[in-house]
């Protein structure tokens, strides 16, 4: 069977089983289309299809544009990767609990800052969810929002007023911080005398031709051909529509940018090494190194992407997204030219595995090889206890590992029960609708480990009652 036709099959069965309703896809090996399609719909009610020009949200996939525009700046000479952050937002600096001293360019770009998941993301979209039509179906109380940050000057006076201890001292751990990519989007405006969209319009978007790629909801309106939204309630069976773009200007950097799959490919010319005119050999490769490493499956962090040094023999470098009908995978192994790109229009989805699911079937692979196969291993019920209890974050994010009555194995978040099994000592696989997601598990004390890196994210563990006073918007507001 061609590879176009096993690839859509695969996808097909993927969202029937998973209810998406819609994705748009590209795959292509240097110039080799291989994929160019709309797959389901982007207006499921009207019976509107997506097409290959169908515009989606990306989510945090923007935070590679972010990171390409620092690394424009040095090229330009305006900017080191070394700089302090308190050069650029002298604001940030004060006495008391917070010392940023040691945190530079390089660690917000590489999520090495030490800064914890911080709750400034849900501020920054609190007159969005003000506005939010499906309030009942996300179970958003508007009189439990708290105040708007509606700029990033008002980001960086939030955080100085907020006493903030560091996870770690920076380079030494990674966890994802949304906050340090909105702080690299108001250094990008400072460093180049423009608004960040502007810049990023400018100098990425108008140069390597991606037309139908643009930050601006407004104008977003009037583009035609863009999908609806769409989102899973009270777990992954149950899909509704639920309209209406989420805005956050102190977050733009971090998350906002919306584009297609087609225009997506388009990018992916910058990370092979086709456009030394936009980005050097030299900042291509720092946005494409292993800095850190983000848990135990082979994967690391470079600048604004992951990289896996080995998959197959290869290097992957990738990112993900998502936020309120959004999730965006963009995965490349530059040495091959080759990119696959899948954006779906609900929040939560196997999009990730959508993705890696083309790289295999060029590679010649399995559509549904995994990153890294875990062996089979026994963990002992005395360790798999160590790991239970509820972890969270003050970004939103909450995980709790349980044993069922039978004494089995499960996680639960705010939105649904997943199937988990222990694979280590210090480690629990959790299928998240389709794709497995790795926790690891830190800080063992005798009451258990006290913290764990899930979803990217280093959550600590909180007493039961502490667990039970959940935020007006938990598990509505973290991106990913």
């Amino acid at each position: 069977m061609p590879l176009a036709d096993t690839y859509r099959d695969h996808l097909t069965a993927v969202m029937e089983r998973r209810k998406i309703p819609g994705a748009g896809v590209f795959l292509r090996r240097k110039d080799d289309v291989l994929f160019d399609e709309g797959v389901g719909l982007a207006d499921r009610e009207a019976g509107r299809p997506v097409t290959q020009e169908t515009i989606f949200g990306i989510g945090s996939v923007t935070k590679s544009f972010t990171c390409v525009a620092i690394m424009q700046l040095v090229d330009a000479g305006k900017l080191k990767v070394t700089d302090p952050v308190y050069d650029h937002l002298p604001a940030l600096r004060r006495e008391g609990g917070t010392d940023l001293s040691g945190v530079t360019l390089h660690h917000l770009m590489s999520n090495s800052s030490g800064l914890p998941p911080l709750p400034f993301l849900a501020r920054g979209l609190v007159r969005a969810q003000r506005a939010e039509v499906s309030k009942d179906l996300f179970k958003i109380d508007v009189d439990k929002l708290p105040e708007p940050i509606d700029s990033y000057d008002e980001l960086v006076a939030a955080m100085a007023e907020t006493d903030i201890t560091l996870l770690a001292k920076p380079g030494e751990v990674f966890s994802y911080s949304n906050d340090g990519f909105a702080l690299l989007g108001r250094i990008v405006e400072l460093a180049s005398g423009q608004p960040y969209t502007d810049y990023v319009h400018q100098h990425i978007l108008e140069p390597l031709g991606m037309t139908r790629s643009l930050y601006d909801g407004e104008r977003l309106l009037q583009m035609g051909d863009v999908t609806e939204l769409y989102s899973y309630i009270d777990g992954f069976d149950r899909v509704e529509h639920t309209p209406g773009w989420w805005e956050s200007p102190c977050m733009t950097s971090a998350g906002f940018l919306r584009s297609t799959a087609r225009d997506m490919g388009k990018y992916a010319e910058l990370f092979f090494g086709n456009r030394p005119d936009l980005l050097s050999p030299e900042s291509l490769a720092a946005i494409t190194s292993p800095h850190i490493v983000t848990g135990g499956d082979g994967r690391y962090y470079g600048y604004g992407m992951m990289v896996q040094p080995d998959f197959h023999g290869r290097t992957l470098v990738e990112h993900g997204g998502n936020i309120k009908g959004v999730a965006a995978y963009f995965t490349m192994i530059p040495a091959e030219e080759l990119v696959s790109v899948v954006l779906n229009n609900i929040t939560g989805g196997p999009t990730g595995g959508m993705t890696l699911a083309g790289i295999n079937l060029a590679l010649g692979l399995p559509a549904g090889e995994h990153r890294v196969t875990l062996p089979p291993v026994t963990v002992s019920d005395a360790k798999v206890d160590l790991m239970l209890g509820t972890y969270q974050s003050d970004e939103g994010a909450k995980i709790e590992f349980v044993r069922d009555e039978d004494g089995s194995l499960y996680a639960q978040n705010p939105q649904a029960r997943l199937d988990a099994k222990a694979v280590g000592d210090a480690k629990i696989e959790v299928d998240v609708n389709g794709d497995p997601a790795l926790a690891y598990f830190s800080d063992d004390g005798p009451d258990g480990f006290q913290r764990v890196f899930f979803g990217f994210r280093i959550l600590t563990r909180v007493e039961p009652k502490q667990a039970e006073e959940e935020s007006a918007t938990e598990g509505a507001a973290q991106e990913a």
